[in-house]
């Protein structure tokens, strides 16, 4: 059986104390030794991990928004023969209660 020195707060030796060898003879598990010391690593990261924003994302203000109108209006002219205005329109600006058809058929004005 080992045994350990038992020590006050002022390091001094008091005792020993004989260890089971039960609990501490037993061969070492390495894989649960390595889950449990990469769970306790992992619970003491503070998790601000986060994606892009929109607005965070490089080229997708504005211009973007006008170059992809300016992309649809020449592939539309260059497939149909017609000169239309395209509005690009960013995401989550429409209601999504409404259904496509009313919201489509409200953002038409004429012309």
């Amino acid at each position: 059986m080992p045994t350990v020195e038992v020590k006050n707060l002022k390091n001094e030796v008091i005792g020993e104390l004989q260890l089971s060898d039960d609990v501490f003879g037993a061969p070492l598990n390495q894989p649960l030794i390595y889950d449990a010391v990469r769970w306790f690593m992992a619970k003491q990261r503070a998790g601000t991990a986060s994606t892009k924003t929109r607005a965070e994302v490089s080229g997708a203000g504005a211009e973007a928004m006008e170059a992809l109108g300016a992309r649809l209006r020449r592939r539309l002219h260059e497939a149909l023969g017609v000169t239309v205005e395209v509005t690009v329109l960013p995401p989550r600006t429409l209601e999504r209660s409404v259904g496509k058809a009313q919201r489509v058929r409200d953002l038409r004005q004429p012309v």
